[in-house]
């Protein structure tokens, strides 16, 4: 991949989406192929079936965007996700769309606190819910002035209006096209996953996420795929909606269990998978992974976390028929996928193994030290990207936008890591995250992907325990597997067997029954420095 005045770019010419809102964008495609594709699956519920199918799609958000117009939802309005994944979890906002609004989106294992302060900070007006998630989803309506009403996907709860009684009775007829800005008129309202405070709305307007989709055209990921991620973060957002624009089939779970997730797979024999690393790392380490078919899968794609080149290896060793486990490297801000790897060789593949790999095309790569200085390759520091995808700015939060956006159109990460001669950018985890040891600088990632690789380590988190004499000293967390016959000193004496002197964990290892994550699935270190020190008080 060239790099040209210590930029990483992509050759390759992206060419931008029509200026058209995004639900315009999407259901122009869909209408020009509906004869082709009416009777074929879209979503699937991998655990029970349901479905809904591309023919379904535009008849269903015209009956909900009626009845929403009806309700008071107007351009600029806001309405909330708080659920899980469902086939019908697209349909609001594409409705939402339709009638000049936005939409977000909210973990639904989150507490009505975090609902509460989303909803106050988006002024919220509809909530849609799951059965899981409706009587949460009252707690904050009683909160949230602005919120008129809450819609449950599900089965009929007091206080809430089924989905299914919108779909039989509603209105298919629409009013003709609203008049929707699509540089500046929000689309989509994601919130950030708070791990370094109180969680920011990223605003994304119909000009970024149309960009978003035409960008992921490039995953040529095929005809039938499954997903091991939630709808409501960005990736599971991207991934879905642009399959509008392949009609694809995604295969979902609403609830990722370890033996439900293996029998999704092997019953519907897909050949793409999208994963967070925790389901790959509990594949390399499940006991009878032979006993499913899961000849089908061929390329792994995984993010949101550090996944180490030995794990990989590891992990196709188990799975025979799969050609490759890709890391992608992808950020709310910058609007889903920034870099990805394909159609390079087995060599080059195997060499740069534990990279994210090359920009996308429409991408450009970038490193800076703290003072803005940007950098050569294999110097760290800073990840910044510049696309045409990334957010317009944080909803109410000018202070954080200017400390994001820096001149000429770039977004800084706050990732650390650095890019090759050749273009292959690593990433070495959050840049506050380091452990600060004499002067040497450790990068957590690196060494919880070494405990991950140890039989009886079900999950870690390393971080900087305060030392005065030396900065900060390694310490790591770890939960055990239920049938681990090990104790610290042999997790102690593996890891020092295989660090540097610098790298080894002075602080010790200490065994937790739970290590405290965000509601996106993102570990809080902070949170983990608490519980480390609470517990030796």
């Amino acid at each position: 991949m060239p790099v040209k005045d210590k930029i990483v770019y992509n050759e390759k010419v992206f060419v931008p989406p029509p200026s058209v809102p995004v639900h315009k964008l999407l259901f122009d495609k869909l209408n020009e192929n509906l004869e082709r594709v009416a009777d074929v699956e879209w979503l699937v519920n991998g655990d029970t079936g349901e479905s809904i199918k591309y023919g379904e799609i535009i008849p269903l958000v015209n009956k909900l965007s009626s009845y929403l117009k009806e309700k008071g939802f107007q351009p600029g309005d806001v309405l909330m996700l708080y659920c899980a994944n469902h086939r019908y979890f697209f349909l609001p906002i594409f409705s939402a769309w339709s009638c000049g609004g936005g939409a977000t989106s909210i973990c639904p294992g989150a507490l009505p606190s975090s609902a509460i302060h989303l909803a106050i900070h988006s002024k919220t007006k509809f909530i849609i819910v799951d059965d899981c998630t409706a009587g949460k989803a009252k707690e904050v309506m009683q909160k949230v002035d602005t919120i008129v009403e809450i819609i449950t996907l599900e089965s009929e709860v007091e206080g809430c209006t089924p989905l299914s009684k919108i779909f039989e009775n509603g209105k298919e007829d629409v009013e003709g096209d609203i008049d929707i800005d699509v540089d500046n008129t929000v689309a989509y309202l994601p919130y950030s996953s708070g791990t370094t405070g109180l969680a920011k709305g990223i605003i994304h307007t119909h000009r970024s996420v149309g960009a978003m989709l035409q960008i992921q055209l490039e995953l040529e990921i095929g005809t039938d795929f499954a997903i091991g991620v939630h709808m409501y973060y960005i990736s599971g957002f991207y991934i879905c909606t642009s399959s509008l624009l392949t009609f694809s089939r995604i295969i979902f779970l609403k609830n990722y269990e370890e033996e439900t997730f293996l029998r999704m797979l092997e019953k519907y024999q897909p050949s793409f998978l999208l994963s967070l690393p925790f389901p790959l790392i509990m594949m390399i380490k499940h006991p009878n992974l032979e006993d499913y078919n899961l000849e089908s899968l061929k390329v792994i794609s995984t993010g949101g976390a550090f996944m180490s080149s030995e794990n990989q290896r590891a992990l196709m060793k188990r799975l025979p028929g799969l050609q490759d486990v890709r890391s992608l490297y992808a950020m709310t801000e910058t609007g889903g996928i920034t870099s990805f790897e394909k159609g390079i060789s087995a060599d080059i593949r195997e060499k740069h193994r534990a990279s994210v790999g090359t920009p996308y095309p429409g991408n450009e790569v970038k490193v800076i030290d703290e003072n803005g200085i940007e950098l050569g390759p294999y110097e760290k520091g800073e990840i910044c990207v510049r696309n045409s995808s990334s957010m317009k700015e944080y909803l109410h939060n000018p202070e954080a936008t200017r400390n994001a956006k820096i001149d000429g159109g770039w977004i800084k990460t706050g990732d650390y890591g650095y890019y090759t001669e050749d273009g292959f950018i690593y990433c070495e985890g959050r840049k506050n995250e380091l452990i600060n040891y004499k002067g040497h600088y450790i990068v957590p990632t690196m060494l919880e992907s070494m405990l991950l690789q140890h039989p009886a380590v079900k999950d870690a988190g390393v971080i900087g325990i305060p030392d005065k004499e030396v900065g900060e000293s390694v310490g790591a967390a770890i939960i055990l597997q239920d049938n681990a016959n090990v104790d610290v000193t042999d997790i102690l004496s593996y890891m020092n067997s295989l660090l540097s002197q610098n790298e080894k964990p002075r602080a010790g290892v200490k065994v937790f029954k739970t290590l405290p994550y965000s509601d996106a699935g993102k570990l809080f270190k902070n949170q983990l420095l608490k519980d480390w020190t609470s517990d030796c008080d």
